[in-house]
C-alpha cells in the first residue's frame, strides 16, 4: 500500500516539463548512450549518478522525459517503503513506521521541493536505501550482516556520486555502526570496515571509469569550477561568510519543508528532546542523536552552497526520520506511565490531521491525480528530425531547450552542448573552453541551431561572427539553419 501511494504521490510530476537542469541530465543521457565520454566529450559539473540514471531509463523507455518520469515513480515507491522498513526496524512500531512513510511523501513530493529528475531526488532516496541497511545489519542473529553493512555503504558511495553533499550525512550512520559495537572492538571494527569497504567501492568504479578513458584531468576542472561555483548564492551574489550562509539556510528551510505541516514540527520536536532523556537513548542504541546529527548536517550541506529551492529535498529525510523518533518517544512515555502506547499516538495523529486539515487535504488531492504525459516540444521535435539526419548535429542555445537532445536523438558537436551563464566565469580556463568550442563547430558545424536571439550569449562565447555568418532563421521558432 506505500509503495502504490509512493506512486500516486508522483503523479502531479508526470505531464511536467523538464526544468532546465532536468533537461541537462537528459542531454547527458542521451550523450552517454551514444558512447561519448563523460566530462571528457560530454561536460556537467555534477557527479555522474543522475546522468547514468537518465541514460537507463531512456534505453529502457521512449527515450523522452517521460521514461524518467517512469522511473522517478518508481523510485518514490522504493522511497516509501524505506522509510517504514527503517522506522520499523528503529522503533519496532508498525504504526510511527506507517505514519513515517506519510510523512515522508507529504514533504518530499510537496511542490516546495520537488522538481522531478534533481540530484536531491535521487541522493535521498539512495541515503534512505542506505540507513536501512544499516539498522537491518544490526538486527541480532542476522544471517548476512557483512553483506547488508557492505550494501549500505553501497548505496551511500552512490548518493555521495549524485551531489558530493551528500558525503556530510553518511557520517552519522558510520558513528551510529561503530557506537553499536563499541561492547566488542572485533566487533566494532568489522562491521566499520564492511560499511567503508562499500562506501568506497562507487567511487573507485567512477575513478577507474575516468583513469580508462583518459578522463582525469577534465573530471579535476569540474571540481575546480566546482569549488568556484558555490561561493555564490543562487542569484549570483558572492556568498555572505559561513554564520551568513548557516542562518540564511535555516530561513529558507523553515519556509520550504519545516513550515509545511504542524505535525512534523511537533514531532521532530520530541525527537530532539528524546537525545535528552539517557533511557530512551539507551534503548534506542543512540539513535536519537545520529537522527539529530543527520539533520543538522544536512541543513549544514544545503547551506553552505546556493541556495534553490529544491536542495532543501535533502533535509526531507532527516526531518522526517527525526519525527518518527518523536512520536516512538512519545509511545515510549506512554508506556511507561501505563498507558496504552496506541492511544496515545492516535490522540496525537488525529489532533495532527486537524491542525494540519489543509496540508493533509492537499495530499490527498495530489494522490488523486492522474497520471500525465509531457508534450510541449513534439513540433520542435518533429522538426529537428525532420531537417536532419540521425549522424548530424545539433547545437542548443535556448535555456528552456536543454532536453532537446535526448527528445530528438541527436547529439551536439561540443562537449559543451549547453552553455550555462555560469560557464565562462567558473570555468579554471574559460578562453581554452572558448577556443575548444569554435574548433568543435569550425570542425563539425551543426545543421541546426537553437538559438532565442539573447545575443549576451553569444558575445559571453565570442561567436557573434561565426553564428551571423554560418546562420540564418530556418523559418521554425528559435531555429536557425547552416547557410548553404
Amino acid at each position: 500500500m506505500l509503495a502504490f501511494l509512493g506512486l500516486r504521490s508522483f503523479n502531479p510530476y508526470t505531464g511536467v516539463a523538464p526544468h532546465i537542469d532536468s533537461g541537462v541530465y537528459l542531454g547527458v543521457g542521451e550523450h552517454l548512450l551514444r558512447g561519448r565520454v563523460l566530462y571528457r566529450e560530454v561536460w556537467d559539473h555534477k557527479p555522474p549518478v543522475t546522468g547514468t540514471l537518465d541514460a537507463l531509463a531512456l534505453a529502457l523507455g521512449d527515450h523522452t522525459v517521460n521514461a524518467v518520469r517512469t522511473m522517478e515513480r518508481w523510485w518514490a515507491a522504493f522511497a516509501a517503503v524505506a522509510v517504514f522498513a527503517i522506522a520499523l526496524l528503529a522503533f519496532g512500531d508498525v504504526t510511527i513506521a506507517g505514519v513515517a512513510s506519510l510523512l515522508f511523501l507529504v514533504h518530499f513530493y510537496h511542490p516546495n521541493v520537488m522538481r522531478g529528475n534533481q540530484p536531491e531526488e535521487y541522493g535521498s532516496i539512495l541515503t534512505l536505501g542506505g540507513v536501512a541497511l544499516c539498522l537491518a545489519s544490526l538486527v541480532p542473529r542476522v544471517r548476512t550482516p557483512a553483506a547488508l553493512a557492505t550494501g549500505a555503504g553501497v548505496l551511500f558511495g552512490l548518493a555521495c556520486l549524485t551531489k558530493e553533499t551528500f558525503a556530510l550525512g553518511v557520517l552519522p550512520w558510520l558513528g551510529f555502526v561503530l557506537w553499536a559495537g563499541r561492547h566488542d572492538r572485533r566487533l566494532m571494527l568489522r562491521r566499520g570496515a564492511y560499511l567503508l569497504a562499500g562506501l568506497l567501492m562507487p567511487p573507485l568504479v567512477f575513478v577507474i571509469y575516468l583513469a580508462w578513458n583518459g578522463a582525469v584531468p577534465d573530471f579535476l576542472d569540474v571540481v575546480r569550477f566546482n569549488l568556484h561555483y558555490v561561493r555564490f548564492d543562487a542569484a549570483s551574489e558572492p556568498n555572505s561568510g559561513v554564520l551568513g550562509m548557516l542562518l540564511q539556510g535555516c530561513g529558507r528551510g523553515d519556509e520550504l519543508v519545516f513550515g509545511v505541516s504542524r505535525v512534523t514540527v511537533a514531532a521532530a520536536v520530541l525527537g530532539v528532546v528524546s537525545v535528552a532523556f539517557a533511557g530512551f537513548r539507551r534503548r534506542m542504541r543512540g539513535l536519537p542523536v545520529a537522527l539529530v546529527a543527520f539533520l543538522l548536517l544536512n541543513l549544514a550541506a544545503v547551506s553552505l552552497a546556493r541556495r534553490y529551492g529544491y536542495y532543501y529535498s535533502q533535509l526531507v529525510s532527516g526531518y522526517v526520520l527525526l519525527a518518527a523518533c518523536g512520536l516512538a518517544f512519545l509511545a515510549d512515555v506512554a508506556r511507561r506511565w501505563r498507558i496504552r502506547a496506541c492511544l496515545v499516538v492516535a490522540i496525537f495523529l488525529v489532533g495532527a490531521v486537524l491542525a494540519d486539515w489543509r496540508e493533509a487535504t492537499a495530499f490527498v488531492r495530489r494522490l488523486e491525480q492522474p497520471r500525465a504525459y509531457f508534450s510541449g516540444d513534439r513540433e520542435l521535435v518533429r522538426y529537428v528530425k525532420a531537417n536532419t539526419e540521425p549522424g548530424d548535429t545539433i547545437w542548443n542555445l535556448v535555456r528552456e531547450g536543454s532536453s532537446i537532445y535526448a527528445h530528438a536523438d541527436r547529439l551536439s558537436p561540443t562537449r559543451f552542448y549547453y552553455v550555462s551563464v555560469h560557464l565562462f566565469r567558473d570555468l579554471p580556463d574559460p578562453e581554452a573552453a572558448r577556443r575548444e568550442i569554435r574548433c568543435a563547430l569550425d570542425s563539425h558545424p551543426p545543421k541546426l541551431v537553437l538559438f532565442d536571439g539573447n545575443d549576451a550569449w553569444l558575445a559571453k562565447v565570442h561567436l557573434d561572427d561565426w553564428f551571423r555568418a554560418n546562420y540564418a532563421p530556418a523559418g521554425f521558432p528559435s531555429v536557425y539553419k547552416r547557410k548553404p
